[in-house]
């Protein structure tokens, strides 16, 4: 197979909706990467798996911590309330991946999503863990998800404004 006939030209609606294709599988991606994440928690499991976001996951392990200071065992109350709001944050994801097929404002709303979720994983790199080197990774694919989200927002918006469909 020729890597020409691959490429499409910059510019053209095919260039656009590969763009916005590309953000709603990354989009898709944080999602099934932090359920992944949260099923290794609740496995017990000391891995954390990238491109997930980090909301959801480090409350529903520091639930976990205060199920066991409280409790003295882990999956009580605290953990399933945190589970249940990370339930609602993956829906939301989810949510803005499945509309923003049709209205790229979806995509906009899943950017929003995940800029809170990086300034989620800055506020507790700052007060809960002490430093930011231990997240250097968290921090470059947060920023490559960003990036991906936001050439999806603009190529969503650039076929809209030519009067292309999505």
């Amino acid at each position: 197979m020729n890597k020409k006939e691959n490429m499409v030209e910059k510019g053209s609606e095919a260039y656009y909706q590969r763009q916005v294709s590309m953000g709603r599988s990354t989009l898709l991606l944080v999602v099934a990467l932090t359920v992944l994440n949260l099923g290794l928690v609740f496995a017990g499991a000391n891995t954390y798996l990238l491109f997930s976001a980090s909301g959801p996951y480090y409350l529903t392990v520091m639930a976990r911590g205060f199920d066991l200071a409280a409790y003295g065992a882990v999956n009580q109350s605290y953990t399933w309330a945190a589970l249940a709001a990370s339930t609602l944050v993956l829906g939301l994801y989810l949510l803005c991946w499945l509309w923003s097929k049709k209205q790229h404002n979806w995509l906009v709303a899943g950017l929003v999503l995940f800029i809170l979720d990086t300034i989620c994983l800055v506020l507790l790199c700052r007060f809960v863990f002490g430093d930011y080197m231990g997240s250097m990774m968290d921090f470059l694919m947060h920023g490559w998800v960003l990036y991906e989200l936001v050439v999806a927002v603009r190529a969503a918006r650039r076929l809209h404004d030519g009067a292309y469909t999505i």
